[in-house]
């Protein structure tokens, strides 16, 4: 994108914000519910494509140095800070603290040792009952376990309600 300040740039909202005002009131809140959806999904595509001709003429601004006696650049720092660890020199120079803070995913845990060995292992110090408490099924190794016929005995699956939308009832046809 190349800024052009000789073009109008209200081509950005033409044909979104047209007819989003009704041409009536609105007095029925079905179609006040409507209005408001299509309101709020006309102003999130406008809301994307504005953000990325920001992010292109910040980007342009940055490029080719553009300076201004009325605006700046003001870097927004990120709200959570990331962090590195230089593993490589803790272990050089501080080993003991390096092998203490050692750890392993749990997924990995069980990608090496094994689920087996770990059920062994937990039933071995901890007790059957400790097992029992703190296992569960799971529905993939049910899946595998169980012929497709018997699966609908256990497993069940539901589709809940993401959101509601307002649509126009299909109304009967006519008869003649």
């Amino acid at each position: 994108m190349t800024f052009d300040p000789t073009v109008d740039q209200g081509y950005l909202l033409e044909g979104e914000l047209l007819g989003i005002y009704p041409q009536k009131p609105i007095t029925d809140i079905y179609e006040y519910a409507a209005w408001c959806r299509e309101l709020a999904d006309r102003f999130a595509y406008l809301a994307k494509n504005f953000n990325t001709e920001a992010v292109a003429a910040v980007a342009e601004i940055r490029m080719q140095q553009i300076t201004s006696d009325v605006y700046e650049l003001v870097g927004v720092p990120d709200k959570r800070a990331t962090s590195d660890l230089n593993a490589l020199k803790l272990r050089e120079e501080r080993p003991e603290i390096w092998e203490k803070a050692l750890s392993i995913k749990a997924a990995d845990a069980v990608k090496l040792i094994g689920e087996d060995e770990i059920r062994k292992q937990i039933i071995k110090k901890h007790g059957l009952d400790v097992w029992h408490r703190h296992a569960h099924p799971t529905i993939t190794a049910v899946r595998d376990l169980l012929p497709k016929e018997d699966q609908a005995d256990y497993i069940t699956s539901q589709y809940g309600v993401d959101h509601y939308e307002v649509q126009l009832k299909q109304l009967p046809e006519a008869k003649e």
